[in-house]
């Protein structure tokens, strides 16, 4: 979820792993994202969909998602629990979901561009971006929210969050 620029999504085709990859339809249209999707739709096991239209109507289940980068970019929390809520449905029930965000990033200039839970970066420029942290327990307690429980931690006390959760029985936590 929240493909990009596909930079995920070529070494699990490689592998022979089947590869749905939800982004914005405008996200497909800068250069380097138009150039992986021709090269990855010449692979049988790739599949696109577009959020948010082709994602809510798909009705398919995945052993797992990607959700690298994401949450921490969406401006409206009604719009970030949508994910997690479309995302708790569509994993399967013994599946994984695999999240990445980085924290510590907030600098002292984003203070003064404060909106809603989040700042927004790039005064001056044509297009904004949006930035809100979470710390770990924060992202434990809303993945846990959505059906989905921690089995294994990386980088917790770096810049760069690394979280694996499952649904289904506990393994570990």
């Amino acid at each position: 979820f929240g493909a990009g620029a596909l930079r995920h999504t070529l070494p699990l085709l490689e592998a022979g792993i089947e590869v749905c990859a939800v982004e914005f339809k405008e996200a497909f249209l800068r250069p380097s994202a138009s150039e992986a999707q021709q090269v990855v739709e010449k692979n049988s096991l790739f599949h696109k969909l577009y959020w948010p239209d082709d994602f809510l109507r798909d009705d398919r289940k995945y052993g797992a998602a990607l959700l690298l980068y994401v949450l921490q970019v969406i401006p409206l929390p009604a719009e970030r629990q949508l994910v997690l809520k479309t995302l708790s449905k569509r994993v399967e029930s013994e599946g994984l979901l695999l999240y990445a965000s980085r924290f510590g990033q907030v600098s002292p200039e984003d203070s003064s561009h404060k909106v809603s839970d989040g700042y927004f970066r790039g005064e001056g420029r044509e297009k904004q971006t949006f930035y809100r942290e979470f710390g770990t327990p924060d992202t434990h307690d809303m993945m846990k929210k959505y059906g989905f429980h921690r089995l294994q931690s990386w980088s917790e006390r770096g810049t760069e969050q690394w979280f694996l959760y499952g649904k289904g029985k506990v393994v570990c936590a």
